[in-house]
């Protein structure tokens, strides 16, 4: 067959299905030139369905590459399409980004997280060959800053469940208070998460890691209450709104702020989760056992609890005026914040 044949045959078996593929002077292939907006994309979906994120995470990293974006857009000299490659995720563009937020007081824990994001999504794109190096390597990132959380009085925690009326109300602040859930954990609950047999509630945290946390009777009590007068199905929703779908967070803090008034003070749902955690650290739970209650990853997030009991610098205060070691607060097991025993 001659050189027109076989160019007609190349043709022929060219379709929509079966694209002729584009080359480079020489017949090497061409690669197809990718936004950085685009690979952003893939990074996101790669955390979706290979990291297993959450999606509020999902939703974070897409808000702080949306704000880089913007920023390349503003600085940049030929607009947005010039910025919009992969050449534009250089180590002069990020500390140029890295100037803007500080021009814009954002806080030193903001411009972590962003700069923190970027560094994954450079190494996502080294991992993937599309560039050499991270360049965000080359960025110092700035330290965390450990602030104490707030917490409150034991007895205060508890009036604010018990002055509920509410059943509903009722049963996420007692989740709140004597489980230490957060506030998305709440609200991914179905009816099944409760393990009647353990006693416990099945929890599905960050990353939808699963872990199972026990309820003391002050809890218990009000969710037998709750399941007698759902009459649902396993895998329905805990808490429904009035339109018969899934709550959403604003529901639980609502359900929070409302007792907060009742009290005169100023509470928001974290803060439950932080009260728990001290509150098991003063019974003498091991931090260990703390550590596996609330789903973290690493101890040292959990040894944050160990400054902020004012039970346990009160004993130490104790210990150097009276010379002796002052003697642990403990509580019954049945009025720990979990079915848990304390040292």
């Amino acid at each position: 067959m001659d050189l027109t044949g076989r160019e007609s045959v190349d043709r022929a078996s060219a379709s929509a299905d079966n694209p002729a593929e584009k080359t480079r002077r020489g017949g090497r292939p061409r690669r197809e030139a990718m936004t950085l907006s685009g690979l952003h994309q893939k990074f996101l979906l790669y955390c979706e369905v290979e990291k297993r994120l959450s999606a509020a995470t999902i939703r974070a990293y897409r808000s702080d590459f949306e704000q880089f974006m913007t920023c390349l857009r503003e600085r940049g000299r030929y607009g947005l399409a010039s910025q919009d490659t992969i050449t534009a995720f250089s180590v002069a563009n990020i500390r140029v980004y890295q100037y803007e937020m500080v021009g814009h007081g954002w806080s030193r824990a903001t411009c972590r997280r962003r700069l923190i994001e970027l560094n994954r999504f450079g190494t996502w794109l080294v991992r993937r060959g599309f560039l050499k190096s991270n360049p965000v390597g080359e960025i110092e990132i700035p330290r965390r800053t450990r602030v104490l959380p707030q917490v409150l009085a034991w007895s205060v925690a508890e009036a604010l469940v018990t002055g509920e009326t509410r059943l509903r109300n009722h049963l996420i602040l007692a989740l709140l208070v004597y489980g230490g859930l957060r506030r998305g954990e709440v609200v991914r609950l179905d009816v099944g998460s409760y393990l009647r047999e353990q006693v416990a509630l099945r929890v599905y945290g960050k990353g939808s890691k699963e872990r199972v946390v026990g309820l003391p009777r002050q809890a218990r009590e009000v969710l037998e209450v709750w399941l007698a007068k759902r009459a649902a199905a396993q895998g329905d929703p805990m808490f429904v709104s009035a339109a018969g779908g899934r709550i959403t967070h604003r529901v639980v803090t609502k359900a929070v702020k409302r007792g907060a008034r009742r009290l005169g003070l100023a509470i928001h749902p974290h803060m439950l989760r932080h009260t728990y955690a001290t509150r098991l650290y003063e019974c003498g739970v091991d931090l260990l056992v703390i550590q596996t209650l609330l789903g973290h990853e690493s101890v040292a997030t959990t040894e944050i609890y160990t400054r902020v009991s004012a039970v346990r610098q009160r004993q130490a205060v104790a210990a150097l005026e009276t010379g002796a070691a002052g003697e642990v607060v403990t509580s019954p097991t049945t009025n720990l914040p979990g079915n848990v025993t304390s040292n």
